[in-house]
């Protein structure tokens, strides 16, 4: 038999007024298939009636440039972060959000609260947050901006894609890696690291490109061509890493896809 129990809870707006109508909590005592020894818990926060990115705490805390890490973070708009979830948590199962919203919206309570926002999963129950707002947390302004590539990406994927046609039959069509960089706060590329996909003549050939000279620095000249990550509160540049997703197409092109976000000091 399944158990849950209900609770209210009003919760101000995020700058301060209090505009915004109460939030509906849930807490349900259902465990969650936990698989990694190392995950704490697990938030998931939905946007438009959809899962828009993950946050996976771990019990063991490491150390980046200073900055103590806690979680990752995955976008999932951002077929990178997708792949890496996907390759180091695969028994992660998301709540279906029709299903949670059926399941434990109370109409009689608050005819308003309509959308699950977030999810919390924890091993012995989930916590489920609802308000009448479909996208509740679109609100809270970005952590910050993640690096960027201030060259051509296009000549990056060009410049990849004739290194894997001279590869012959041996091409690999495809082929998907994901690299984490290490981009300082003066936006040198410190680092190039596979952390995606199977080492192969793809991921040899691609951080080969990354790290020519020319492709690092404009003209020859000590202008970097990578940008910083920056702390939207501070507008201060941070040594981060950044996960860059690299697709070999059926036609050989290439693809190269970086992140759009950043939730944390770390890049992670």
């Amino acid at each position: 038999m399944k158990f849950f129990l209900l609770f209210l809870t009003v919760l101000f707006s995020l700058n301060g007024s209090s505009q915004e109508n109460g939030q509906i909590k849930v807490l349900s005592l259902e465990k969650e298939t936990i698989k990694d020894d190392n995950v704490n818990y697990i938030n998931v926060i939905y946007a438009n009636q959809k899962a828009s990115y993950i946050k996976i705490f771990s019990i063991k805390t490491t150390q980046f440039n200073g900055w103590k890490e806690d979680h990752n973070y995955f976008d999932l708009n951002f077929e990178g972060d997708r792949f890496i979830l996907h390759q180091d948590y695969p028994w992660l199962n998301l709540p279906n959000i029709q299903e949670v919203q059926a399941k434990y919206l109370n109409a009689n309570l608050n005819a308003n609260i309509k959308y699950l926002n977030k999810a919390s999963l924890y091993r012995d129950s989930s916590v489920y947050y609802f308000s009448d707002n479909i996208d509740f947390y679109g609100k809270i302004p970005p952590w910050g901006f993640p690096a960027k590539y201030l060259g051509d990406i296009n000549n990056l994927q060009q410049q990849i894609a004739t290194q894997v046609s001279s590869l012959g039959a041996n091409a690999l069509i495809d082929s998907v890696c994901v690299f984490e960089l290490i981009i300082s706060r003066s936006g040198e590329l410190k680092s190039i690291n596979l952390i995606g996909g199977t080492e192969s003549d793809l991921s040899n050939i691609v951080k080969a490109i990354f790290l020519l000279k020319e492709n690092r620095y404009f003209d020859n000249s000590k202008k970097v061509k990578w940008s910083p990550a920056i702390i939207y509160s501070s507008g201060r540049p941070i040594e981060t890493k950044l996960k860059v997703f690299v697709k070999v197409n059926k036609d050989k092109s290439v693809q190269i896809l970086l992140p759009k976000t950043m939730r944390n000091f770390t890049g992670s």
